[in-house]
């Protein structure tokens, strides 16, 4: 099953019914792959809420171009990824 990695999981789980887990707070990019790898991770859902995501997780994908692409934004800085 398709696994969604975000900053509020137990949201996203109750709106999609679809596996979902909390990113690691870490600007390590070895650590944040190492993690989406044995997690399975298939999706990103980055909110536009939440200071924990621009430091962890929008940096790490911002620093990674190539390794997503974006399924949907609203053009607020809320996007959902797919990890290619």
């Amino acid at each position: 099953r398709d696994v969604v990695m975000t900053r509020k999981p137990e949201e996203v789980y109750l709106i999609t019914g679809r596996p979902t887990i909390r990113f690691p707070y870490t600007s390590k990019a070895s650590l944040m792959e190492g993690y989406m790898r044995e997690n399975r991770v298939n999706y990103i859902l980055l909110d536009s809420c939440y200071e924990e995501t621009d430091r962890y997780m929008r940096s790490y994908v911002l620093s990674k171009p190539g390794s997503f692409r974006v399924l949907l934004t609203d053009n607020k800085g809320t996007a959902l990824l797919r990890v290619q």
